[in-house]
Parts: structure tokens; sequence; C-alpha cells
């Protein structure tokens, strides 16, 4: 079913619409505030920390 349905949004929408986009988390970080949270939505086997980690050691922040 899910094979169908991709295909199905590849030939109406397009590939574009199937593909996740490369996450850039300094956009995202310029686009947070205290009333606007970063919320991480995971599917099964996907682990942002150390992205996530690597972003904060970059902008001095420690553990």
């Amino acid at each position: 079913v899910v094979f169908a349905v991709t295909e199905f949004v590849i030939i109406g929408l397009g590939q574009q619409f199937v593909e996740n986009p490369p996450v850039d988390l300094a956009t995202l970080y310029a686009d947070m505030s205290p009333s606007i949270p970063l919320v991480f939505i995971l599917s099964t086997g996907s682990d942002p920390m150390g992205a996530f980690q690597r972003f904060a050691n970059e902008r001095g922040y420690q553990d």
C-alpha cells in the first residue's frame, strides 16, 4: 500500500513530494523562540542527536 501511495504522489505531484529535504539546524534554530520550540517527529531508526550535538558544540554550548 505504501509503495502504491508513493507512486501515486510521484505521478500526481512529483518526486520532490516524497523525498525528505535536508535538515539545516542553523535555519531551524534561527526560527526558534521560547514560544516556538523545535520538535523532532522521528521515524523508527532515525536519531538526530549527533547532528544536534555537533550544532550545539559549534555554537559554544557544552553538555
